[in-house]
């Protein structure tokens, strides 16, 4: 079962990135992050729900990179930068849209094309009052693609 986000709904600020790879034969960029799902105002503290989740992106192509390594990756915004007919679209469903997106991080950022985005939940909201998780909070680092799907509406 997969569950439907709207991207323009979608706030990604302050979301911490731990780990990141790019899986040559499918064509995906997956990138493990704490997603804060919400942000709540109790009593002048902020609570933030958050869930270690993979950030999944298909048919990715034109990656560019442009990070400072000594520093952690944190998001600031993701934007999608415009849209287009797939470059390999003779291979796709008929009507596959391509986004040219970049992730923009505190210092440095990803722009790279894709045709979908999905959040996957690797384990239920954790109350906070920090933006990210402790390792063992969060059970470590991952990649996996297991747990709750979240397809974002382009």
């Amino acid at each position: 079962m997969c569950e439907y986000l709207d991207f323009k709904e979608l706030n990604l600020h302050d979301c911490k990135v731990y780990a990141w790879g790019i899986l040559s034969e499918s064509h995906k960029l997956l990138m493990d992050v704490d997603w804060i799902v919400s942000w709540k105002l109790q009593n002048g503290t902020y609570r933030l729900h958050i869930s270690p989740c993979t950030f999944v992106f298909s048919n990715v192509w034109d990656v560019n990179i442009d990070i400072v390594m000594n520093t952690t990756l944190i998001i600031d915004s993701m934007e999608i930068i415009s849209e287009q007919v797939p470059h390999n679209i003779s291979v796709l469903s008929k009507g596959t849209k391509e986004y040219a997106c970049r992730i923009n991080f505190l210092e440095g950022s990803f722009s790279f094309r894709t045709i979908d985005f999905t959040i996957i939940q690797r384990t239920k909201e954790i109350e906070s009052t920090i933006a990210n998780l402790s390792e063992n909070e969060r059970e470590g680092i991952s990649l996996s693609m297991d747990g709750t799907k979240y397809r974002v509406n382009l």
